[in-house]
């Protein structure tokens, strides 16, 4: 099996925690106990808006604010959260590579994608030219 343009996926050379935390028994905690532990050599960055620093490494407020894009962003954040963590993903990857928008197709069958692109504020309409399936856009520029 190729691994082309996957190599961010298996050997990213920094990650992104998103939800990080200093509490023993937290999937934060656990996700960076592990990664240390496994001796990943790339750069960790933690986010987590409640904390300055957690282990003496500084934190910082969201996605928005990391000091490079990473290659890989791990959420821990709790379940309410992760839509618009995974907006903000999307966005800063997509200003980062110069995107002005963001579009795709769902299926209109899986009822839940196209509820959960309005959610993150995609535009999502019927596509005229393939019956089941509907449009989705982001205006990267406007959010």
């Amino acid at each position: 099996m190729s691994t082309y343009h996957l190599e961010e996926l298996f050997a990213p050379k920094s990650i992104a925690l998103v939800g990080a935390s200093p509490r023993e028994r937290s999937l934060g905690r656990i996700v960076l106990t592990r990664l240390r532990e496994a001796g990943f050599q790339g750069q960790i960055h933690l986010v987590n808006p409640k904390y300055r620093e957690i282990d003496g490494v500084a934190t910082v407020q969201s996605i928005e604010a990391l000091p490079a894009k990473p290659d890989l962003v791990v959420i821990t954040a709790p379940a309410p959260a992760v839509p618009g963590i995974v907006k903000q993903s999307i966005l800063e990857y997509a200003r980062a590579e110069g995107l002005r928008t963001i579009e795709g197709q769902v299926l209109n069958e899986n009822t839940g994608m196209p509820a959960m692109c309005r959610e993150l504020g995609l535009t999502v309409a019927p596509d005229s030219s393939q019956k089941g399936v509907s449009l989705v856009r982001l205006d990267v520029r406007s959010n």
